[in-house]
């Protein structure tokens, strides 16, 4: 990708009659764009090969039985924090969560995609990309109600909440709020209401004042912030 391709310059100007210190700004910022793209675009294709690779997929159903990790995903999680690794933690997040709201696959594989996603979630922390309320922030926002959470997600979440500091439970509290507020309440299914649960019983148990996990402080602030026909207070 040319990261000059997206560089605007009048007609009648040239690139070089711009300060130095300008164009290299500006350079800069489209080649860090171009970076980014490309690793989304990196990750995408490689979670999808590890999804439909025939050799995957038949030592899959081989030894599925037998043995759990005999998909490869030990070098999955490897080559996506291989491809993540230039990018500042926010850009991580971002892409990461882009890709698991463009990529659209057949029903039959939403439980091994989520697996998967999981698994690079937590290898980011594993890998030292994140911090671990990043990649617990990462998986409440990538979490896909189409589907009963994972445990290993569910518990990675609550292990991951019991280690949280009360400056990173703020983060926490209010991308939970927001993830809430963002859901299309009423066109949610029955099926996915039962999805939610389990995040229900998360927040409801970071808002238990006996739980000490949040100071009260805190909370009335994050919920003094929500409008009164939230979406979130629809909910237990």
């Amino acid at each position: 990708m040319d990261p000059f391709g997206s560089l605007k310059v009048p007609e009648d100007e040239s690139p070089f009659d711009y300060d130095p210190d300008e164009l290299m700004r500006i350079v800069s910022a489209e080649c860090e764009k171009a970076v980014y793209i490309s690793r989304e675009k990196e990750l995408q294709n490689l979670i999808v090969q590890h999804l439909t690779d025939p050799k995957i997929l038949t030592y899959r159903k081989m030894f599925a039985s037998v043995a759990k990790n005999l998909d490869c995903r030990d070098v999955l999680i490897a080559e996506a924090n291989s491809i993540l690794r230039p990018l500042t933690p926010e850009k991580i997040m971002e892409c990461v969560c882009k890709v698991a709201n463009q990529l659209k696959l057949d029903k039959s594989r939403w439980i091994i995609y989520d697996d998967a996603l999981t698994d690079i979630i937590i290898g980011l922390e594993d890998y030292e990309l994140l911090t671990g309320h990043y990649a617990l922030m990462l998986l409440i926002r990538c979490n896909d109600l189409k589907i009963e959470i994972n445990k290993k997600k569910e518990k990675y979440i609550k292990t991951q909440l019991a280690e949280t500091n009360y400056k990173s439970m703020r983060e926490v509290l209010k991308c939970i709020f927001i993830e809430m507020n963002n859901l299309a309440v009423h066109s949610l299914s029955a099926q996915q209401f039962n999805n939610l649960r389990p995040f229900e019983e998360i927040l409801l148990g970071m808002l238990d004042r006996n739980n000490g996990k949040c100071p009260p402080l805190l909370i009335v602030n994050e919920i003094s912030r929500l409008l009164p026909s939230a979406p979130i207070y629809m909910f237990k």
